[in-house]
């Protein structure tokens, strides 16, 4: 019985203890009663370390609560300007101090998430000043294709199985090509058929395999940069705000007819303004325009005046015609010194050139997206910026020598003796014109060829030629040239004299226009 009573008491002890060690680890439940010993030998243990249920919340993700991350805008980065792109040396400890004594390091640089490519270069070179000399390229962007190759991709969408009408009459190819745009049977995708109308009303003598086509969108990219929607000078046009164009969605139409002549073997527009093809490119945010995008004459004079401001008296004095301009814009403010003069030029200009066309803006860019166009674009900038914003490359006698494939017949045959006698009066033709009358004129001979003034971006299908017309040489119809637009073929007439082949394809070419006629 002793030992019985020893080993319960033992035991009792040896619960105490375990109960005093659950107490340290763990909050006892709030139902638990305590006996007498226990909550005595509580009173003396240290308080537990970690209160679980307390410190971590409870075992359900509802009352779990996780910090919020800060998006920022911005981040930066250190910038080293290296010789060329190929450099593999590390910069350290001194050649990296030297580098930095002399400028070509900037640290913490910082850049904005929503920068396109072209606008990081931009601010990286405005960053690096003259250290980054003007001969110097930085527009290289990373997997740049040429335009043509892109756009050839995009013709791949072209149905040839499929075709869509267009009724177009030369005094008015933009009225009509918005109603082929509209017409509820139109797919981009569709191959067109363009039939001309002369001025009476005449169907034209044109089944389209081509010319037609091509001719046609190269007179409705003359007509849309002629039209209201547009507004500039030096073939630097930007977008107008014209209320009958917003109402009648002719925005949209016209970046719809840029993205379809690029897809479907027609010119660029090549008329663009550098900051409407920026705004294109990477929106308005990274958009700078200069008071010289402005087209109103009468604004521009008062900005310019503005911008040559000298004194705080003489910026009063020359905003105070545009108090109501100014309050329109919501760029009235009060000018306390005379370096506010910049920050309101760069109001007027952002407010003249891009936030008022805002919304015709976003409906350009939607037709641009026809065909997938807009994505091309923005994937290659500088590859089409050429496309875009410049006249194309000027045509030259050689180009155009060759670009034309000169079809011969049989080695020793008489037609071919007579061919190799005209072959060099073709080629002294294109010089005489370049010399005399310049790249103008050797458009217009491109366009009685293959009916395209310049060479599209995508290039011709198929290649121009050249062959001969020998039935009747002796017809006087037979001594004109003549061509098939639809297949890009250029017959010149087999005559004995250089000077009636000059004449005979001068009064062709001034006297022809269209198809059909004569």
């Amino acid at each position: 019985m002793v030992d019985q009573r020893r080993d319960s008491s033992t035991g009792a002890a040896s619960n105490v203890s375990i109960d005093a060690e659950l107490q340290r680890a763990f909050r006892p439940g709030s139902g638990a009663s305590e006996s007498s010993s226990a909550a005595s030998l509580r009173a003396s243990v240290m308080p537990p370390r970690y209160q679980t249920q307390h410190y971590f919340g409870g075992w359900t993700s509802k009352s779990r609560k996780r910090t919020t991350v800060q998006n920022h805008p911005a981040f930066n980065k250190d910038l080293i300007l290296l010789p060329y792109p190929e450099w593999g040396d590390v910069c350290k400890h001194k050649s990296k101090r030297r580098l930095q004594e002399n400028g070509f390091i900037l640290n913490a640089f910082e850049m904005k998430k929503n920068w396109d490519f072209k606008t990081v270069i931009v601010e990286i070179r405005e960053a690096f000043k003259d250290k980054i000399p003007d001969e110097v390229r930085t527009d290289t962007h990373p997997n740049t294709k040429s335009a043509q190759e892109v756009l050839l991709n995009l013709a791949a969408q072209i149905n040839s199985d499929q075709r869509c009408r267009f009724n177009i009459n030369r005094s008015s190819v933009l009225d009509g090509a918005i109603r082929g745009f509209k017409r509820f049977s139109y797919s981009p995708t569709s191959q067109m058929c363009v039939k001309f109308s002369d001025d009476l009303g005449m169907d034209e003598e044109a089944v389209d395999l081509g010319g037609p086509r091509r001719e046609f969108l190269r007179l409705l990219m003359e007509a849309l940069a002629l039209s209201p929607m547009f507004e500039g000078r030096d073939n630097k046009l930007s977008l107008a705000l014209d209320s009958t164009a917003l109402r009648e969605d002719r925005y949209f139409i016209a970046g719809q007819a840029i993205a379809v002549s690029l897809v479907h073997g027609g010119p660029s527009p090549g008329f663009l303004a550098p900051t409407l093809y920026s705004c294109i490119v990477g929106g308005n945010s990274s958009v700078k325009p200069v008071f010289q995008d402005i087209a109103d004459a009468d604004l521009y004079e008062k900005v310019k005046k503005v911008s040559e401001c000298s004194s705080l008296d003489e910026l009063l004095h020359i905003t105070e015609p545009l108090q109501d301009y100014l309050a329109n814009a919501g760029c009235l403010r009060p000018l306390k010194c005379i370096e506010d003069r910049d920050l309101l030029v760069q109001d007027i200009t952002m407010f003249q050139v891009v936030h008022r066309v805002a919304g015709a803006l976003e409906r350009f860019k939607e037709g641009l997206k026809v065909l997938g166009v807009l994505d091309a674009i923005r994937m290659h900038p500088e590859s089409f910026r050429a496309l875009m914003c410049h006249e194309p490359s000027a045509l030259t006698a050689d180009i155009m020598d060759n670009l034309f494939q000169v079809r011969l017949s049989e080695v020793g045959s008489n037609k071919r003796r007579a061919e190799e006698l005209v072959v060099p009066f073709w080629r002294d033709y294109l010089q005489d014109v370049e010399e005399l009358e310049g790249p103008l004129k050797l458009g217009k001979v491109l366009a009685f060829a293959t009916g395209a003034s310049v060479i599209p971006p995508v290039g011709f299908s198929p290649k121009p030629s050249i062959d001969f017309l020998h039935q009747h040489s002796s017809s006087p119809k037979q001594r004109l040239p003549m061509a098939n637009t639809c297949i890009n073929c250029l017959k010149l007439p087999l005559l004995d004299t250089y000077e009636d082949f000059r004449k005979t394809m001068d009064f062709a070419i001034s006297n022809t226009q269209g198809f059909g006629r004569e």
